[in-house]
């Protein structure tokens, strides 16, 4: 996180740079509106993912009282894109060893599917995405799901979206991740995007020609 806050921090309070940004970097017809870190428009909400998935930081474009696009970003440095557990896996008791049954109203499987279906309904995802499950793809699809939860919220506040993932080029476990994840489980790209730290750097809009310099010391390799 505190890279993302180096990386994206000075669009904060910058409605022009931020959409300069926008329009050069993520291809959003709309002004700038505000930056958000470490968000989710409501965590643990069946009106979204049912989960504790937050964007690291989400750029929003639009008017304050009108329909809005969002670009929900999550920033990867030097980790390694490693599998989780399935959804709603039981645990061990830390106390006892027993294996605790999930209740049914924390299940996180339901709204999971629920989304999923909807969106190969639109033609976004193939219908093999259960296959990703338990693997190093199942963060990249709960934030996405995050970012398609709102597209069709019903109040209908989010009319355009896209969910980026953005490394360092040198990071090819999540290049490959992405390229995995568009490829075998994507039919349509217009919500998910991969895009390297560089590739962002290179028009000289998210910082000061100082500041950009500093950030490639310490940040980049």
């Amino acid at each position: 996180m505190p890279m993302c806050f180096n990386l994206f921090g000075e669009l904060h309070n910058d409605k022009s740079r931020l959409s300069a940004a926008g329009s050069e970097l993520f291809g959003s017809s709309k002004p700038g509106l505000t930056v958000k870190f470490e968000h989710s428009p409501r965590r643990q909400s069946t009106d979204y993912s049912n989960d504790g998935t937050a964007f690291d930081v989400a750029l929003y474009f639009g008017e304050p009282d009108g329909s809005q696009s969002i670009v929900g970003i999550e920033t990867k440095y030097h980790e390694h894109a490693v599998a989780e557990p399935k959804p709603d896996t039981p645990k061990k008791d830390k106390r006892t060893g027993d294996i605790r049954p999930i209740p049914p109203d924390k299940l996180k499987m339901p709204r999971y599917r629920g989304l999923s279906e909807a969106a190969i309904a639109k033609g976004i995802f193939k219908p093999n995405w259960e296959d990703l499950l338990g693997t190093e793809l199942q963060q990249i699809w709960r934030d996405h799901l995050l970012l398609l939860s709102m597209l069709v919220h019903p109040s209908g506040k989010w009319k355009e979206g896209r969910y980026v993932l953005v490394h360092p080029g040198a990071n090819r476990a999540f290049a490959e991740a992405a390229e995995t994840y568009q490829t075998e489980f994507l039919d349509d790209s217009s919500t998910f995007d991969v895009v390297t730290i560089e590739e962002l750097l290179k028009p000289g809009l998210l910082h000061t020609k100082t500041a950009q310099k500093d950030f490639e010391t310490r940040y980049l390799w």
